[in-house]
């Protein structure tokens, strides 16, 4: 019975130090201060060290006062011209500790800000190859459109559910739509660091066809969604594997980037000769 106390208490002493450890300490009363603007910039240029970020302070405001307060933080990132706002409070633990602990969503409030800058840096590039893809405004539009298209057995599914939009048109070439997913693959993945889709998860690129001349964005025509799963995403190969239908033996990055290639021109030319 001793030696189970003393492993016990071993054990709490460890989960309070690493609880103890960081910009701030985790653990605080309910009269506690939220993480400070300077913890939550310490904070995201660590985790995104790779986006190489210089965070600035813009505002701050205190939503809630004392007991379990919440701050409202505004941040400007002057290295990738970027703005987020992010929530500092201070909640009841979820572990049975008494007090309070401090919470912030920063980290994903920082990455979806910059899934928006991505979205957004490969709008011209996009445009040279007979590729568009649609502006955050669009986007927005196109999610709580409530368009549905048919599935399986005939069930129905949002046309619109993607974390970016790509519409190609009879010109666009598969190649040039393989090196679009290659692209947005990469700047999710900077210099093989993944802390953007560890915070983000799963993400969707959905394609669809509309025909040159076409603006109505809601009348293009579903083809296939390239999706950057959470495991295996530091390795483009299989990113590659998990999207292309080929051989198991086939491993190869460019192999499968010409499989991939070659998926695409086969449904571009599919949905234009409709």
């Amino acid at each position: 019975m001793h030696t189970f106390l003393q492993l016990a208490l071993s054990s709490l002493f460890t989960v309070c130090i690493l609880l103890l450890s960081g910009c701030s300490f985790l653990l605080t009363t309910e009269g506690g201060d939220p993480y400070t603007p300077a913890d939550i910039v310490s904070m995201v240029e660590k985790e995104f060290a790779a986006l190489q970020p210089r965070l600035v302070i813009q505002s701050t405001a205190v939503e809630k006062e004392k007991p379990f307060q919440r701050n409202l933080y505004h941040l400007y990132d002057q290295a990738n011209e970027i703005t987020f706002t992010c929530i500092a409070n201070v909640k009841r633990p979820t572990l049975p500790f008494p007090g309070g602990q401090r919470t912030t969503n920063a980290l994903f409030s920082y990455a979806t800000a910059y899934s928006h800058h991505i979205n957004a840096k490969i709008i011209p590039d996009a445009a040279t190859r007979d590729i568009r893809l649609s502006t955050e405004a669009e986007a927005r539009e196109l999610h709580t459109s409530k368009l549905t298209r048919t599935v399986g057995m005939g069930d129905k599914t949002p046309l619109f559910q993607a974390n970016h939009f790509v519409f190609v048109n009879a010109d666009t070439t598969g190649e040039d739509a393989a090196s679009l997913c290659k692209q947005i693959y990469r700047l999710y993945c900077p210099h093989n660091d993944d802390a953007l889709l560890r915070t983000l998860g799963i993400r969707d690129i959905a394609f669809y066809y509309l025909p040159s001349g076409q603006g109505d964005l809601k009348k293009a025509v579903y083809l296939t969604t390239f999706r950057i799963n959470e495991e295996g995403h530091k390795e483009w190969n299989k990113v590659l594997k998990d999207n292309v239908n080929g051989p198991p033996d086939i491993t190869d990055a460019n192999t499968l980037e010409r499989e991939l290639a070659n998926h695409f021109q086969h449904l571009i030319r599919q949905a234009a000769a409709r």
